[in-house]
């Protein structure tokens, strides 16, 4: 019989930010904790809490996240209403086509609406992106 290798580290890194977005689309904390050892450490550059933060211990870790990720997720249907909210999607966890993060620095479901966040340093960074893409847009080189 054939013996199946391992998998390679990029197939590693997928299967874990697929793990990751599930359980954090699904705020499964539970989901989470199976990722993190016991005495795992986040620091949080991405912004997730909004405060640069580290977190330590598995279940800390767990719920800062996924209270995080559910916030922003209502934050939108709050603010713009559940029409816009569901044409935009979830905000933030990782895309399962890009592993970037999902609607932040690029289009959203609606028309006209961005999202920044992350660390200061890479909002700093990718808005002058966004800043490209809607020059883009407004001039024609991109459609709307």
């Amino acid at each position: 019989m054939l013996e199946r290798l391992p998998p390679s580290a990029e197939e590693a890194v997928d299967q874990w930010i697929g793990a990751f977005n599930r359980a954090l689309a699904d705020s499964n904390a539970d989901a989470l904790g199976d990722l993190f050892l016991p005495d795992s450490h986040w620091r949080d550059i991405f912004g997730i809490s909004w405060q640069l933060a580290t977190f330590s211990g598995r279940e800390p870790l767990c719920k800062a996240l996924c209270r995080r990720a559910a916030e922003v997720h209502h934050l939108v249907g709050a603010l713009f209403g559940a029409d816009v909210a569901e044409r935009v999607g979830r905000v933030w966890g990782f895309d399962d086509h890009t592993q970037e993060l999902r609607n932040m620095w690029t289009r959203s479901g609606q028309l006209g609406l961005w999202f920044t966040g992350g660390a200061f340093s890479q909002r700093r960074i990718y808005s002058r992106y966004i800043a490209l893409q809607i020059d883009a847009i407004e001039a024609g080189r991109l459609p709307k």
